[in-house]
């Protein structure tokens, strides 16, 4: 072949070539700034950013990004001692030496690897309601932060950084979660990324992560045993309404007793996804059953009657005045499992907040049953 010959079929080359890469990155362009676009379809959950060190096939992300003081990470995904599941885990050493001057290092674990936005290759989450992850930490108050999300590029995360904020770890495992719930999973490049500072972590430190993962099942916590909620998905939730009690030592509060108890039916009883049995209705069927509240004060007497009154879940609580703050504490309690499925206080000033407070107090039972309800259905 002449040398002629040679160098024409060198031109054409070059020109489909170039032809061809020029198409794809405008596709590529066009795609992005054509947003919304979604990542890649997958075959169900749970997801994994790392469910054991040799899984190549389960874990979907690669720990890839490493950005601020980069050289202080030690890195081990084949860690093999006190695992939480199967035979290895991981160990992220952080030296807070410095070494770049940033005073912080994080690691973040991405598909493709080294995916900064610039590649399409992100995952379609959608359908997860949690991303779970076991950590602990080597002597116990390590200090790191979890996010999930956040690349930001031509290809960026359809959600910001997700955070649980600065966690402090313990010796023992322990099971960390971020809510998922009403939030845009189309399009997620960012499995996991973990930060260190060395604010928090003056003499750097040593922690270890397992089973990082999303799943669209929720998890609850019971003797430090995890399990699933008993709910049956696609039923409307029954709740039945306890009178709260008046734990302190003045009766001139026993009125707040039925205001409470009232004020929370009266919200709940608004919402189509719930079924509201009042403190009278429950006092009209114990009474068919010679029974009364006080037959019923412990946990596992409210699963008794939460059973007898054919519900999902007991609101029960209590209140008392401290430095003239009324406190009210609020238990939602899952009656199949006997579960506490949320314990938390609200407090505010008596007299004229009044209102406020019941309205603070009827929102917050409110949004978590309704939160809790969509994640089962």
């Amino acid at each position: 072949m002449s040398l002629k010959k040679i160098i024409i079929i060198f031109i054409i080359l070059f020109f489909y070539l170039n032809s061809a890469f020029t198409q794809e990155t405008k596709d590529n362009n066009n795609e992005a700034e054509g947003k919304p676009f979604t990542g890649l379809k997958i075959k169900g959950f749970p997801f994994h950013v790392y469910y054991d060190a040799l899984h190549d096939d389960i874990n979907h992300f690669y720990p890839s990004g490493w950005r601020g003081d980069w050289s202080d990470i030690k890195f081990n995904g084949t860690y093999q001692k006190n695992p939480k599941e199967g035979k290895y885990c991981i160990q992220i050493k952080y030296t807070a030496n410095q070494n770049q001057k940033f005073g912080w290092a994080s690691v973040s674990w991405q598909n493709p690897a080294h995916n900064w936005g610039g590649i399409k290759g992100g995952y379609d989450l959608r359908g997860a309601k949690k991303f779970y992850f076991y950590a602990r930490g080597e002597e116990g108050n390590e200090y790191a932060e979890f996010k999930i999300g956040g690349i930001s590029g031509l290809f960026s995360d359809s959600i910001p950084m997700l955070s649980t904020g600065n966690v402090v770890l313990t010796k023992e495992w322990k099971l960390y979660e971020i809510d998922l719930l009403d939030v845009d999973l189309s399009y997620i490049s960012g499995g996991l990324t973990v930060v260190f500072t060395k604010s928090y972590n003056p003499d750097g430190c040593t922690i270890y992560i397992d089973e990082a993962y999303y799943t669209d099942k929720i998890k609850i916590m019971v003797n430090n045993q995890v399990r699933l909620p008993i709910i049956k998905k696609n039923s409307i939730m029954k709740v039945a309404i306890m009178d709260f009690e008046n734990t302190s030592n003045s009766k001139d509060l026993n009125y707040l007793s039925k205001v409470i108890s009232e004020s929370i039916s009266t919200s709940l009883g608004k919402n189509n996804d719930l079924i509201v049995m009042d403190s009278k209705g429950v006092k009209n069927n114990l009474k068919k059953l010679a029974l009364t509240f006080e037959n019923f004060k412990t946990l596992n007497e409210d699963t008794v009657l939460g059973k007898i009154l054919g519900v999902d879940i007991v609101v029960r609580g209590s209140f008392i005045e401290v430095d003239n703050q009324i406190l009210i504490n609020i238990k939602l309690i899952e009656v199949a499992s006997g579960t506490i499925l949320t314990a938390d206080q609200i407090k505010g000033q008596p007299g004229k907040d009044l209102f406020l407070l019941l309205d603070k107090t009827s929102n917050y039972i409110l949004s978590q049953l309704l939160r809790f309800n969509r994640a089962m259905n």
